[in-house]
């Protein structure tokens, strides 16, 4: 069979491992799980084993959306009352397909995008009223979010509800576009307006800036790094196109995925999958045919089965 490719045609492995080699992760992060993610992905067979997938069956998967994503994942349940088969919108639509193909049992949480503490918070209550202990599939702001609410259930020794979270394309150290908007007085008064009117709230826009992420890992430095150690994590990140080496060393902000840059979604002690080619939407919405974001999802959690199988 020949491997789907992340983007345009079938790419040579070789070539490849290249273009995902332009990341370089921070001395302080983890293993680097690249190449055992490209084998799973490129090969339906080895995608997750049973073995990884009997892991799994003991906990509920947790699917936290990014900013807006309530909005997106309301709209898909209304046009799928008519047509489940529609893709017009589907965002998360395929991690839930994943999930149940593995006959996993899913749930999504269910927040209004707003602060980062406050959607902590939602999420925190959510894995509490967990029947079972979960797995956080997370997206985008959703990261962030999901770290502030590991960080409250470790506070109260609840941190076991916990089994293992797949961070995908999360802005754990913020977004420019986040900054972007919120510098412009025209920019953060329109998104203001917007964000508002599709029930959300502008503070989650505020608390993605890099300078509060930034601030904010720092203050939670010691509390992150135990959460790391007690939760089997796996941080994917990626970045659209390969720019120029030198321009990427002297800024690393240009090796991103339209939203987030590749080195801002890794945490440190986190292993990571990092992969060149990769919009921030295609992971989740369907935007590239040549992209199966359910073999995406069944590899990253297999991975993670693994993981969590080895006590790593």
């Amino acid at each position: 069979m020949t491997p789907l490719a992340f983007s345009g045609t079938p790419k040579p492995p070789e070539e490849e491992a290249k273009a995902d080699a332009q990341f370089v992760a921070a001395p302080e992060c983890g293993a680097n799980l690249t190449g055992e993610f490209n084998a799973r992905y490129q090969h339906p067979d080895r995608t997750i084993t049973s073995n990884q997938t009997a892991a799994l069956k003991p906990y509920r998967v947790l699917i936290v959306h990014g900013l807006l994503g309530d909005v997106g994942l309301s709209f898909a349940g209304f046009l799928d009352k008519f047509d489940k088969r529609q893709g017009l919108i589907g965002y998360l639509k395929d991690q839930k397909t994943a999930v149940r193909e593995l006959g996993l049992e899913c749930s999504v949480a269910a927040f209004k995008s707003a602060s980062v503490d406050r959607s902590g918070t939602k999420i925190a209550e959510a894995i509490e009223a967990s029947d079972r202990p979960v797995i956080v599939l997370s997206h985008s702001k959703g990261g962030l979010d999901t770290l502030d609410a590991l960080l409250k259930l470790q506070k109260v020794g609840k941190l076991s509800k916990v089994a293992g979270w797949i961070s995908i394309q999360g802005a754990l150290y913020g977004s420019p576009d986040a900054d972007v908007c919120d510098d412009s007085k025209f920019k953060s008064a329109m998104a203001r307006v917007a964000i508002t009117c599709l029930g959300g709230h502008y503070q989650a826009i505020k608390d993605l800036t890099i300078e509060h992420c930034e601030a904010y890992q720092a203050e939670h430095r010691e509390e992150i790094d135990r959460v790391v150690k007690a939760v089997p994590t796996i941080c994917f990140v990626s970045w659209k196109k390969t720019p120029d080496e030198a321009a990427t060393q002297r800024d690393p902000d240009l090796l991103n995925d339209g939203a987030v840059p590749a080195h801002r979604g890794v945490l440190p002690g986190a292993d990571y999958v990092a992969k060149a080619n990769i919009g921030h939407a295609q992971t989740v919405i369907h935007v590239d045919a040549d992209f199966d974001r359910v073999a995406f999802t069944q590899a990253l959690l297999g991975m993670l089965g693994e993981k969590i199988l080895s006590g790593r």
